[in-house]
């Protein structure tokens, strides 16, 4: 989640990241103090992946409906990406 958050901080600002993550912002700051020189195995490399996945789709989500004012659900613009 911390290499998710530092990829994204340079676009988006940390407390909209942590809002989509569903993080409270003293949670991240006390993992990454914790953590931040760690290295990942295969399964926590899976988890960022998702994590990834999901935040990213979220902010596309969220340009679609806002920016564009699309309404559509989601299966309907999933169609529209393939």
């Amino acid at each position: 989640m911390l290499k998710v958050v530092e990829e994204l901080s340079s676009v988006y600002s940390i407390i909209s990241i942590l809002a989509i993550l569903e993080v409270p912002k003293a949670t991240y700051y006390r993992w990454k103090k914790k953590y931040s020189h760690t290295i990942m195995n295969p399964l926590e490399e899976l988890i960022v992946h998702q994590i990834r996945i999901k935040v990213y789709s979220f902010i596309v989500d969220m340009y679609l409906r806002n920016d564009l004012k699309m309404t559509n659900d989601l299966k309907s613009l999933a169609i529209i990406f393939h």
